[in-house]
């Protein structure tokens, strides 16, 4: 049990990510664009291997598997230099509910965003993915940057 907390993000970050990728693919937004924005880490799999028509079962798999992969090496990047979990989930809310506001604010109504990309489903999971990326982002950053003011402050005091 204890390797898995100190493994928290390595394992929650890409079963998160894939389980919204493999909705999402239900729930694709209009001609499949919010799925592919949402799912970038795991389309590029694209480039190599074609299972013809989109709508191929293996596609959706492939995608979020390669996806997950690639989002759990963020995932340990994260563990390893002790992102702090409160800040994390923090983070992925403000990015979460950011993305949402975004993208169905683009639209000039409610009903535009609806109609272009068929569902809330659509853009609840879009925007958690991306969510997922800027607290990715965002905690790096915080965390290095707490590192580096917590050294300076070291040397100053020394």
């Amino acid at each position: 049990m204890r390797g898995m907390k100190k493994l928290f993000f390595t394992w929650l970050i890409p079963l998160l990510w894939g389980i919204c990728s493999l909705l999402q693919f239900r729930f694709p937004g209009d001609e499949y664009g919010l799925w592919a924005y949402g799912s970038l880490p795991g389309t590029w799999i694209a480039f190599f291997v074609s299972f013809g028509d989109i709508h191929n079962p293996l596609w959706p798999i492939s995608v979020a598997l390669v996806g997950s992969l690639i989002m759990a090496g963020f995932g340990r990047l994260l563990d390893g230099i002790g992102v702090r979990r409160s800040v994390w989930l923090g983070t992925l809310a403000i990015g979460t509910v950011l993305a949402f506001v975004l993208s169905v604010g683009s639209y000039p109504s409610i009903a535009k965003a609806l109609s272009k990309n068929g569902s809330w489903t659509a853009y609840v999971l879009s925007s958690t993915m991306m969510g997922i990326y800027f607290s990715i982002v965002a905690v790096l950053i915080l965390t290095l940057a707490r590192r580096l003011i917590s050294r300076m402050n070291e040397r100053r005091n020394a």
